[in-house]
């Protein structure tokens, strides 16, 4: 009790005296390089093993990083041997994460990549899972887009061909998919994000954003009966998803139930019900809670839903920047020219008493790569402070003056 009493006291003097002081919203972003000096480039997911290690997917680069806080290395495929066990299996990396075990695992894209490694990053030692025609206990066949070993131990795959169980003893792997006339099965094969909440429960979240259609779907899976509970839109029930592209599912720890979608989607869930509250962006509201303002003809998607060390809840999209948020439902843009970020879509992950996040930004037609840092305890006295919430936001032909088209790895104090 004194301890809570004591960090309550520190919190109210910071806000008594900061309070009335002008603001400067300008953040001060430092660049971290990776090995050698070079940049990162397209980071496309972040994830941290039981040790700490922070893990990279070096799409652009084509590679593996590991990061300890100072230092980065690399684990590339040796093209020369490319089922050999010490070499990383493809280059085009989607995914990567890692289990509670410390065993990182990597899902691969198109380019004729597509599979799942594990990394035992104890003896250094890749093993390779491919889709081997006419074998129906192999991978499936298409993109790996995401990956999560659950509280039963069972490691699950999503790719564009369905969702797969992998049985880690026999190497094989049972498939679940959509079922055309079966509305107990997957409501589509196109599996973007998969998440188990504080009950056990497995979503998955399905449905490309690029595809102008109504394929996708939140899905709920019974794991007595193995079939699962379809939510989609309804265009006559307001309390439905407003989207079908599901991409960012996530619990705080209040037991709020978030799903991102594309369309403005930003949306609460009511899982005894099945009832959604639809969080939209209102021009004439601009601080109520919701994702941030989108440029004409920019894409509307929110990428990830996560929350940091202090509660407070961050929403990635593709091409609205960042929103933070605390529980007061205000906002305040953040304002630096030379870092005003928007594409971002590799997930966030706290690191210690840091946030990173992956973001890839458009600059004369070539896309640069980036990874950010900011310290949530104090970005926490900021938000106290303006009982607000949190964006950041990058202009998506530019990256600014200060900055450079090789941005790497970025860190911030404010």
């Amino acid at each position: 009790m004194k301890f809570k009493i004591t960090i309550s006291a520190i919190i109210l003097l910071l806000v008594i005296l900061q309070h009335g002081t002008a603001q400067n919203n300008e953040l001060k972003f430092n660049l971290v390089e990776g090995p050698n000096g070079n940049r990162l480039g397209n980071i496309t997911a972040i994830t941290q093993d039981p040790h700490g290690y922070m893990w990279f997917s070096g799409q652009e680069a084509e590679c593996l990083y590991r990061y300890d806080g100072n230092r980065m290395i690399s684990f590339r495929h040796d093209s020369q041997n490319p089922n050999s066990p010490n070499s990383l299996g493809g280059t085009n990396l989607e995914t990567v994460y890692a289990d509670n075990s410390g065993m990182i695992w990597v899902g691969f894209g198109d380019s004729g990549d597509k599979g799942l490694d594990q990394f035992n990053p104890a003896t250094g030692i890749f093993k390779h899972y491919r889709n081997v025609p006419n074998d129906p206990g192999s991978l499936s066949y298409g993109i790996v887009t995401v990956i999560l070993r659950d509280h039963q131990g069972i490691l699950w795959v999503g790719t564009h061909n369905g969702l797969d169980r992998l049985d880690e003893k026999t190497g094989k792997f049972l498939h679940y998919r959509n079922e055309p006339g079966n509305p107990r099965s997957l409501s589509s094969n196109n599996v973007r994000a998969i998440y188990e909440d504080h009950r056990g429960v497995l979503w998955i979240g399905t449905g490309l954003f690029w595809e102008n259609n109504n394929d996708g779907g939140l899905n709920r899976f019974d794991r007595h009966t193995e079939t699962f509970t379809r939510y989609v839109n309804d265009p006559n029930n307001p309390h439905s998803l407003i989207n079908n592209k599901v991409r960012a599912i996530f619990e705080d720890s209040r037991g709020t139930f978030w799903v991102g979608t594309a369309g403005d989607g930003l949306h609460t869930m009511d899982r005894s019900t099945g009832s959604f509250e639809r969080h939209l962006y209102n021009p004439a509201k601009p601080d109520e809670l919701s994702r941030s303002k989108l440029k004409p003809g920019s894409l509307d998607h929110i990428t990830f839903i996560n929350e940091d060390s202090t509660g407070a809840i961050w929403i990635g999209t593709h091409s609205a920047g960042i929103t933070v948020t605390i529980r007061l439902q205000k906002k305040l843009p953040i304002t630096n020219p030379a870092m005003d970020f928007r594409t971002v879509p590799a997930g966030m992950i706290a690191y210690h008493t840091m946030v990173f996040y992956g973001s890839v930004h458009k600059a004369a037609d070539y896309y640069t790569g980036l990874i950010l840092s900011i310290n949530p305890f104090t970005a926490f006295q900021l938000l106290i402070r303006h009982s607000v919430l949190w964006k950041i936001r990058k202009d998506i032909y530019g990256l600014g003056p200060g900055a450079t088209e090789y941005s790497n790895l970025i860190s911030t104090k404010i």
